[in-house]
């Protein structure tokens, strides 16, 4: 459970049995299952670059043991200070304005070029 934009979230992870067959929930959902091997070879590829040997023990939810800890306080009767906002990033870069750039500079490099060709014709 996590605050984001004034409201508590919770993400919940579900187990196997939680799941539900989607073609069960989504009407005209594609049935075709056959994959290409390169597909399957990606995958596997893929799979295995983003496994690692893990010990369950070794990983904790720390936002969770903060929220805990919150909790415990508010029920004793404590004071909880606000949490301090992160420092605002200072190295965005807008996609859009960048995209824009560069298809501009694109486009304006093809018209150099065409008008180039055009003197040599």
């Amino acid at each position: 459970m996590r605050a984001e934009g004034g409201i508590l979230k919770l993400h919940i992870l579900h187990w196997a049995d939680e799941i539900r067959d989607p073609h069960k929930e989504v009407a005209n959902l594609p049935d075709d299952k056959s994959l290409a091997d390169r597909e399957l070879k990606m995958a596997d590829q893929l799979v295995d670059s983003l496994s690692m040997d893990r010990e369950p023990e070794d990983f904790h939810d720390t936002f969770q043991e903060k929220v805990r800890r919150l909790v415990e306080a508010k029920k004793k009767g404590k004071t909880v200070e606000k949490a301090e906002q992160p420092a605002e990033s200072t190295n965005v870069v807008d996609l859009m304005d960048a995209l824009r750039a560069s298809i501009d500079q694109d486009v304006m490099f093809n018209r150099v070029r065409c008008a180039e060709t055009r003197g040599q014709a």
